[in-house]
């Protein structure tokens, strides 16, 4: 992953590289340099995203649905 790729995928996810470092507990400073240049994104770090999308999706999704009541019945 690119610096320029990170920065898309954090907009499209609506995370700040700062929230990014809170969240994965990355320092910081170790993210903004990615953005410098000075070191390559971990690839972890695809995953991560990747990951958090769909977390973000089934979220959604799930707060979404109906909850049907289930009926109980006894057999004799």
């Amino acid at each position: 992953m690119t610096n320029a790729e990170l920065t898309k995928e954090l907009k499209e996810i609506g995370l700040t590289r700062k929230e990014f470092a809170e969240i994965t507990g990355y320092k910081y400073e170790t993210v903004l340099n990615w953005s410098r240049n000075t070191n390559t994104v971990p690839p972890i770090v695809d995953s991560w995203i990747q990951l958090y999308k769909k977390a973000k999706e089934y979220d959604e999704l799930s707060s979404r649905l109906i909850k049907i009541p289930i009926l109980k019945t006894t057999l004799s």
